[in-house]
């Protein structure tokens, strides 16, 4: 598996870990194993604050757990990965799926790094955007296979 490859399975992985239902838990170990243990994130509320991946699992996980999110899923629209030695910068376009119907989309900035033998996100950043803002950057990307 090329790096590209492995970087687009951790993208994959992250993002199947946060998917739940009244029937299935979100893999939240999963999800940590993606990031390098210095890592931070950058949620779309505004003004930005930055927030660590734990801190920000909790956060999704008390929502899931209060009923607030019921369901929660994302799909990778369109990737773009551009790689260098030992660090990668990705950008990928989601749909997320609210509580089984309410639809939005996002665009994610992720920088990754080569380290102790694996790709690691080492900082996420990502921002709510509607359908045709999607549309236009999915239209001019890679796209994941079905």
């Amino acid at each position: 598996m090329d790096d590209k490859q492995q970087i687009i399975k951790v993208i994959t992985q992250q993002f199947e870990g946060f998917r739940w239902d009244q029937n299935t838990r979100p893999n939240w170990d999963s999800v940590r194993s993606t990031f390098h243990p210095d890592a931070i994130c950058f949620p779309s509320r505004r003004p930005a604050m930055a927030v660590t991946p734990r801190e920000f699992i909790q956060r999704m996980d008390q929502l899931r757990i209060d009923g607030v999110l019921t369901s929660f899923s994302e799909k990778i629209c369109f990737y773009e990965v551009q790689c260098y030695p030992n660090m990668a910068s990705v950008t990928v376009g989601c749909e997320m799926t609210e509580n089984q119907t309410e639809v939005s989309y996002d665009i994610n900035s992720i920088n990754m790094i080569f380290d102790d033998g694996r790709w690691q996100i080492c900082s996420q950043a990502w921002v709510a955007v509607n359908k045709e803002q999607c549309q236009l950057y999915f239209s001019k990307k890679e796209q994941p296979e079905e």
